[in-house]
């Protein structure tokens, strides 16, 4: 099961959202505008293979318990972990939106990001593990809580730039 496509939709969003606001941010320092798409894409990214979980979830529901009925970190039952997929896919949905909007510089897509970066971060590796069916694989474990650390460690900071006022000096969000 890949999506491929979908992630390189998502970063084609960014860059298309890079050009088109590249007039509007001519006066912000360039490391403020890589540190913010690199944000925005990290978490339009990772966001996306929410709303793939949901389009599964919603086109091919057998297909959907399938791939949810691997063998997951948590030691969940299937009908439990089902209820972990579709909250995964349903934050993930909203986190990908809030990330594309916040790379147009909404101010709901920030609020929204903060909001959800951490919880979704925390949880998305051990999700999608489990629906690629990679718990088999050696040093499975060790691979999931580091990229789990990663991406905390991202989200975090991600929460921090969002917040600080240099971000609000000079992101003039609508």
């Amino acid at each position: 099961m890949t999506f491929l496509k979908l992630e390189f939709a998502a970063i084609v969003a960014v860059i298309i959202l890079l050009t088109r606001l590249r007039p509007r941010l001519a006066k912000v320092p360039f490391l403020l505008k890589v540190a913010h798409f690199t944000f925005v894409c990290i978490f339009a990214v990772i966001g996306i293979d929410g709303f793939n979980v949901l389009l599964l979830a919603c086109i091919d529901s057998n297909k959907y318990i399938e791939v949810i009925s691997h063998p997951n970190p948590f030691g969940m039952s299937v009908s439990s972990f089902k209820y972990v997929g579709y909250e995964f896919a349903a934050v993930g949905s909203v986190l990908c939106l809030a990330a594309l909007r916040l790379g147009a510089l909404k101010n709901w897509g920030r609020k929204t990001l903060i909001c959800l970066a951490l919880p979704y971060s925390l949880s998305y590796s051990y999700v999608m593990f489990t629906i690629y069916n990679s718990a088999q694989l050696p040093g499975a474990d060790h691979l999931v809580k580091v990229i789990t650390i990663i991406l905390s460690m991202a989200s975090i900071f991600a929460v921090g730039f969002y917040v600080s006022k240099p971000v609000a000096k000079y992101f003039a969000l609508e």
